[in-house]
């Protein structure tokens, strides 16, 4: 039980800890989406940053958010 109660807590943080990746993830898109410089390649990183966060809410077993259009 102890050693349960200890990986709970491991997995806690790591929950945590992606979070914070995510919240990062979305400063970043906010600053992409509305900065005057637009590009292919920004909108590529866009998608690409789009597919890791989701990926991160699936690992905390989340419900991905859909793609913005």
């Amino acid at each position: 039980a102890e050693q349960l109660a200890l990986q709970s807590e491991d997995l806690s943080e790591f929950a945590k800890a992606n979070e914070q990746v995510i919240q990062n993830i979305n400063n970043l898109l906010h600053y992409l989406a509305t900065s005057k410089f637009q590009s292919r390649y920004r909108k590529l990183a866009i998608t690409a940053l789009e597919d890791a966060q989701n990926w991160l809410r699936r690992e905390n077993g989340d419900k991905p958010e859909p793609p913005t259009p």
